[in-house]
């Protein structure tokens, strides 16, 4: 099945925040987390997605339009230092592919896509 690949939009914010709650809950091994937590992250999405405080890049099965995978990379501002006179600081986070689509190299081409945007 072909993949495409794609920057995340503020219209993407509701796959975002269902595909960060299936990242929380397997790699916290938490109870899945009712609605009002996916209308908590929705809205940060919504938010910081335009406003480029938070980046995601998604990998979208073309047949079905379904996102497989996702990443995430928050940037932060921080007082200027010796080693980061802008003090911006680059934060990756939230890489997930669901289960069925993992090991065909998704993440890393996810991961190698946030790295382009930091450079």
């Amino acid at each position: 099945m072909a993949i495409t690949y794609r920057r995340a939009t503020a219209g993407d914010a509701g796959a975002l925040a269902v595909l960060r709650l299936e990242f929380l809950t397997e790699a916290t091994d938490s109870p899945p987390a009712g609605p009002e937590m996916v209308g908590v992250m929705r809205a940060y999405f919504e938010r910081a997605v335009p406003t480029g405080e938070f980046a995601a890049w998604l990998a979208v099965e073309e047949a079905g339009g379904e996102i497989v995978a996702t990443s995430g990379l928050v940037m932060r501002s921080l007082p200027p230092s010796i080693r980061n006179p802008m003090g911006r600081e680059a934060y990756i986070m939230n890489m997930y592919t669901r289960p069925a689509w993992r090991g065909r190299g998704l993440a890393t081409e996810l991961l190698a896509r946030l790295l382009g945007m930091v450079r």
